[in-house]
């Protein structure tokens, strides 16, 4: 299921995916944070694919607890564009 990325405790899905391009497991609250605190300024996201809330709610009890008590809101962006400038 396309969720099973977020299943797995973050020192298990380093030794799996940091060397055969697997995705990043940030979520969209985090690169908005990380973004703000590194200075940038003008930040556009724009969100191209979510996930379907009712995929959220059936597999949430299977993600790993720092995903699992994160909101819909915040699981829901599956594919994003980060646009943003240097100061």
């Amino acid at each position: 299921h396309p969720l099973q990325f977020l299943e797995y405790p973050d020192w298990l899905w380093s030794l799996q995916s940091s060397h055969n391009g697997e995705p990043n497991r940030v979520r969209l609250p985090e690169y908005e944070s990380l973004l703000a605190g590194m200075g940038f300024q003008d930040v556009e996201i724009e969100v191209v694919e979510t996930f379907p809330r009712e995929l959220l709610t059936e597999m949430r009890p299977r993600l790993d607890p720092r995903f699992r008590r994160l909101s819909d809101e915040d699981l829901e962006p599956a594919v994003f564009v980060v646009a943003c400038r240097v100061p």
